[in-house]
């Protein structure tokens, strides 16, 4: 990660920023720094919408893998507000559901599924349905 690190500081403003700054944050929880790595996710913007996705999914991630398991359930909650159309989206309400589990509210989880379905089950361009169902 210092190497990264490095390199974000020596070229602030280069264009490959959002990518090397989503690749530092993979390095620091790869190293256990698992806040230096969201904090490093947080700051990937917007502009490729892809790769935002993907460092506001790791972020829920790395909550989780902490055991922070109300921050991940908030986190999540807001990715899936924000991503209606992610590919990660049932990913997504997979790990929204372990965080309620692991919060002792694994009574929540059938209701979080079925309102999953009804808000997306009549999109048939939705491929998270699917793997929603699965998991039910």
């Amino acid at each position: 990660p210092e190497a990264l690190a490095r390199w974000l500081k020596d070229f602030a403003g280069h264009p490959l920023t959002d990518e090397a700054q989503a690749l530092y944050g993979d390095a620091c929880l790869a190293a256990g720094d698992i806040d230096e790595g969201i904090d490093a996710y947080r700051t990937v913007g917007k502009g490729q919408p892809s790769l935002h996705q993907y460092a506001q999914f790791q972020i829920g991630k790395a909550l989780a893998l902490s055991e922070r398991h109300r921050e991940a359930e908030d986190h999540f909650r807001a990715f899936i507000d924000a991503h209606p159309t992610s590919p990660r989206l049932a990913e997504a309400y997979d790990a929204l559901a372990r965080a309620l589990r692991h919060l002792d509210r694994a009574h929540e989880v059938p209701t979080l599924y079925r309102n999953a379905i009804e808000r997306l089950g009549d999109d048939p361009t939705n491929r998270a349905v699917e793997s929603i169902l699965l998991a039910c």
